[in-house]
């Protein structure tokens, strides 16, 4: 019996298989890798709001040299109403848990982020608290703690928030 050229119908299946298993993946890695994208970009903004916040605190709006405290800043008044973040909505809200209860609570706050148009927006939430280091340095420890969902949509409430964040530093009086 003589052999024909050219392939048979189980070759030809098998080919459409492995073209479409490497096709699906590949669309796959796309989707992933896009997905991670976000929650990288999510991440770095969470972090950028709370160094905003922990740095205008810890420079000039958080210090009261009369009393020698931090109780005196107000993100709501020293950074939406001042126009130095131009998107950034804050308002006095519930916020995360202060690092532990030695540390006194100075305010908590929604921080909502609008990336230009009402539809794409992210809400973090925040909580500001400082602690007393003692000794005789006279140093002041002051933390924000943020929270916010690493899926990158709006978190609803603060019980929608998977992700946590928690900055520090020091300051002498």
């Amino acid at each position: 019996m003589k052999r024909r050229n050219g392939f048979t119908i189980i070759e030809v299946i098998v080919a459409m298989i492995m073209l479409a298993i490497i096709i699906f993946g590949a669309i796959a890695y796309r989707y992933h890798a896009a997905l991670d994208s976000k929650r990288a970009e999510v991440d770095i903004l969470a972090n950028r709001i709370g160094l905003l916040l922990l740095e205008s605190w810890h420079g000039f709006y958080g210090y009261n040299p009369s009393t020698h405290t931090y109780s005196a800043y107000n993100p709501v008044l020293h950074l939406q109403n001042t126009g130095a973040v131009i998107g950034l909505d804050i308002t006095t809200s519930a916020g995360p848990a202060r690092p532990d209860v030695t540390y006194n609570a100075l305010g908590s706050y929604k921080i909502t982020l609008n990336e230009g148009n009402n539809l794409n927006y992210i809400v973090f939430y925040s909580t500001l608290s400082s602690k007393d280091a003692g000794g005789s340095l006279g140093m002041t420890i002051i933390n924000v703690t943020v929270q916010y969902s690493q899926r990158g949509n709006s978190a609803a409430s603060l019980g929608d928030c998977e992700k946590t964040i928690s900055l520090t530093t020091y300051r002498y009086q």
